[in-house]
Parts: C-alpha cells; structure tokens; sequence
C-alpha cells in the first residue's frame, strides 16, 4: 500500500515511525499540488480512493477479528474458574455432583470422581486430557494472548481511523484542485463550456425484460454539468459521512445509496468509464466525476 504501480508515493516510506503491525501511514497532502503537479489529477485522485477502500477493509476484518476474541474471552475464563474448581476438589478427594444439558430440554446428572486430569477442547473437533496444573497453565496463557491481541486490535482500529480520516481529506483537497484546474482550462479556452441542466427528478432505470420492475423509489434532486471529457453531477445529502455512502458507476448507470437508501439513480444518458471515474463527499452534498467514454455530447444526464 505504501506504493502503487503507478509510483505515486500515498504513504511514509518505510524509514518512517509506521504501525507496529506494519500498517502504512498515508502522507498528509499539505497542497493538492505537490502530487497533481506531478502526475494527472484524475489518477491521483484514483489511487486515493482505492487506498481508502484498503483501509476500510482492514478495519473491518480487524472488527470481525476483535469481535471473535472477545466472544471467546468469556469462555476462557469459564474453563479457568472450572479448573481450579475441579482442582480444589480433586486436593479434597471430594466427588462432585455435576448436571449435564444432553439436549435443548433434557438435563442429566452424573457424579464426577477425582481424577487429576481434566479434558479440554483444542478446536477442529479435538479434545485432550491434561492434569489440572497443565490445563491452568494453558488457559491462563490463552486467556492472557487473546486479552493482548484484542488490545492490539483497538490500536490497530484507532490508527487505521486516522488514516482513513486523513485519506478524506486528502481526497477533498485532490478534488477541489482538480475543480480548479479544470476552471482554469476553460477561462484559457481549452475546455469547452461546461452545461448545467435545472434540477428535476431522477427517473427510475427503465426495468429489463429479464428482471422483474424495480418499484418506484423517490431519488430527489440532483443537478449536472459537462464538459469536454467528463460530466460532473451533484445530489444534495443531509449529514453526509463516506461510511454512509456507496456510489455505483457502471458505464451506462449511475446509482448513489445513503444508509442504504438510493437518493440518484438513472440510466445515463451517455456511457462513461468507470475506472476513471470518481466520487466524494463535501458538506451536505456527495459530488460525482464521470468520465465520457467517448467525447459526444450528453444530451441529459440521464435517459427519459
């Protein structure tokens, strides 16, 4: 991650103080500038947005991580506080009554003699017999390595915050620059001047005959303009977070969710390329870039 393809340095070196569990540390991009100076702001922009999408699936394998830990915390100490009690009992050469679950409604009772060992279960369907001290030195050595990864995950989760929340940023400043870049191109007549239709309703996707018709879903407004090489659209979204957002480019629709519920979605009008393509998030509002795959004209943006 702290390199691409492409060369465009997005993370520390390695010299630099990293995560203990290697986890690369993402530059913090004083000026947009010192990469889009460099390499094309649309590519920039790219390998930011795939950077960001290998941080959120870090953070949530470490979240399915810690989640299990913490389920088999308790049980570690059940099979702790069993043994020493099972210990206490065999020091006594006392028997113990003992009630078994043989199933969802039945219960038995059996009378466990002292024996000096206790059987454990190891996973994978295997279970092992070991004395009592053995057993007490396993499970404290068990129970200590998983309240250690579990502390080591929440390190992991608090750095990995910081850099998705820094890679954000990186990807609004990378963003505004490439708004800016492409004004300055049209001001120097470059570009073609961009198209701004009125704000209306999005119609549905008309259904294919294969699939069964999408219901009617109200997507609001949203407004757009082109240029030359790529149509820019704009649908207002009230306390807007990126880990609430998903936004689907394929190159003949547009689908924009929040919190699961689509707010833009259409047949466009024009085919894009979606490996150019892009999207991010500003105050209220989710903005995204698309690239024509060809140079003709939309006529809307999406189709009637």
């Amino acid at each position: 991650m702290a390199d691409n393809e492409l060369g465009i340095p997005l993370c520390t070196s390695e010299s630099d103080e990293t995560n203990p569990r290697n986890i690369p540390k993402v530059i913090f991009l004083e000026k947009a500038e010192e990469l889009c100076g460099k390499f094309k702001t649309e590519t920039v922009l790219a390998q930011f947005r795939t950077l960001h999408s290998k941080y959120r699936y870090m953070q949530q394998s470490l979240l399915a991580q810690r989640a299990n830990l913490k389920a088999k915390v308790p049980d570690i100490k059940k099979g702790l506080e069993t043994c020493n009690f099972l210990k206490e009992q065999n020091e006594q050469q006392k028997s113990t009554d003992i009630t078994y679950q043989l199933c969802e409604i039945v219960h038995s009772t059996a009378t466990v003699e002292p024996t000096g060992t206790v059987c454990l279960w190891l996973g994978a369907n295997t279970m092992v017999e070991f004395p009592h001290d053995e057993a007490l030195e396993l499970l404290t050595k068990s129970l200590k390595a998983a309240e250690e990864k579990v502390a080591g995950i929440d390190l992991d989760l608090l750095f990995l915050s910081d850099q998705i929340t820094t890679t954000e940023v990186n990807i609004a400043r990378v963003h505004n620059h490439g708004v800016v870049e492409r004004q300055q191109l049209r001001e120097q007549g470059k570009l073609g001047p961009a198209e701004t239709a009125p704000e209306r309703p999005t119609p549905a996707r008309p259904p294919v005959a294969a699939e069964p018709a999408t219901p009617k879903v109200d997507h609001g407004l949203y407004t757009w303009k082109q240029a030359a090489e790529e149509v820019e659209v704009t649908t207002p979204v009230k306390g807007v977070k990126a880990e609430d957002i998903k936004v689907e480019i394929l190159p003949e629709s547009l689908v924009v969710e929040h919190l699961g519920k689509v707010v833009l979605k259409g047949a466009l009008a024009g085919r894009c390329s979606p490996n150019g393509s892009t999207w991010t998030i500003s105050s209220n509002r989710v903005e995204v870039t698309l690239v024509k795959a060809d140079d003709k004209n939309w006529p809307a943006l999406f189709e009637d």
